[in-house]
């Protein structure tokens, strides 16, 4: 009960976009029935405009997609339409392609994407630099970008696995790790022809 309350308390359940979100999910994107109560995506738009930062054509081209995707259900393959988890499918459907080999839906799984990925809460990012902070030390503060990015994304994957014990590398891990380029391209030295070319 006190997990309720806490809940409750904390997400505003009466907030438009949550309550317009669930029309994404895939189940709902591809029924018929849903078009009756959801006929156009503007109202969802308006919401979320920095999602939705298209030019007018591409605007009507996304309510055109929303329209149209119930009555291409039958030619789009089932290992997309039977997919459960709404980022893989509009993932996959963004990714599919007619006879012609041209998109079907380029703009829709576009939006539906940038709309399921607004952050619930900013827990997440203050624990990545909490994380960063402990990294980045006075004694390493000569860190670039990528090497930071690279040690959050290697605990990443050993946390997964449960601990560092039970972590096995996969060959696309130990490629990276054996490459000739880990370390970047490789300098030529310049060749000189006499001492007198040479300067320090």
């Amino acid at each position: 009960m006190i997990a309720c309350k806490e809940i409750k308390d904390r997400y505003d359940f009466k907030n438009p976009i949550l309550s317009s979100l669930p029309v994404l999910d895939p189940i709902r994107a591809l029924s018929q029935n849903e078009r009756d109560t959801t006929t156009s995506l503007m109202p969802l738009v308006t919401l979320l405009p920095r999602c939705a930062d298209f030019s007018d054509s591409n605007l009507q081209k996304l309510d055109d997609e929303w329209r149209r995707l119930p009555n291409f259900i039958d030619y789009i393959p089932a290992e997309i339409t039977k997919t459960s988890e709404p980022d893989t499918f509009w993932h996959q459907l963004y990714h599919y392609k007619d006879e012609s080999d041209e998109k079907m839906f380029s703009v829709l799984p576009k939006f539906a994407l940038s709309a399921m990925s607004i952050p619930h809460a900013n827990a997440d990012c203050e624990r990545k630099f909490s994380k960063v902070n402990s990294i980045k030390t006075k004694t390493r503060n000569r860190l670039i970008t990528d090497t930071l990015n690279g040690i959050l994304l290697a605990d990443q994957t050993v946390r997964r696995s449960g601990c560092c014990l039970k972590f096995a590398p996969n060959v696309k891990m130990r490629n990276c790790m054996t490459a000739a380029n880990i370390y970047g391209p490789e300098k030529k030295q310049p060749v000189y022809e006499s001492d007198d070319e040479m300067t320090f």
